[in-house]
């Protein structure tokens, strides 16, 4: 009889997992098949923080060729962005030539792939860094250290 039990709540408490996961199974089968499509390999959001460590936009960076990333800044830091820098594993800063915001926004191709890079720097005119994208730190994506 107690194994029956066992049996019986084991089960149930088996069924509810599946059903539980469910939406979360949807999702991750959907994300696959989006970066199999684009032939990519990741996409995911990294914050943008302030010199006080203050969020102010975000970053979306696509892995695949060409690897991209879409920045959009919060509106109290628009002005004084004046321009972009990729910033590589070894420390080297590489404008990004046609950075121009548009509404808080920009978007365009990389010259390196997104595994090569560590950072995005938003910096003002005289090239100081205002905002910083720690692309490095993010522990979603698989494979970063």
């Amino acid at each position: 009889m107690l194994a029956a039990a066992v049996l019986v709540a084991v089960g149930v408490t088996a069924g509810a997992m599946l059903l539980g996961f469910r939406e979360e199974r949807r999702l991750a089968d959907h994300y696959r098949a989006t970066l199999a499509q684009a032939q990519g390999s990741y996409f995911g959001a990294v914050r943008l923080h302030d010199g006080a460590g203050e969020p102010a936009g975000v970053v979306f960076a696509y892995r695949g060729s060409p690897s991209w990333i879409t920045i959009t800044v919060a509106s109290e830091h628009r002005s004084s962005v004046q321009g972009a820098e990729l910033v590589d594993r070894d420390g080297k800063r590489i404008p990004l030539a046609s950075f121009r915001l548009v509404d808080g926004v920009w978007g365009g191709a990389l010259p390196l792939g997104l595994e090569s890079a560590a950072a995005v720097h938003l910096v003002d005119e005289d090239g100081r860094s205002l905002l910083i994208a720690d692309l490095m730190g993010n522990p979603s994506e698989p494979g970063r250290e």
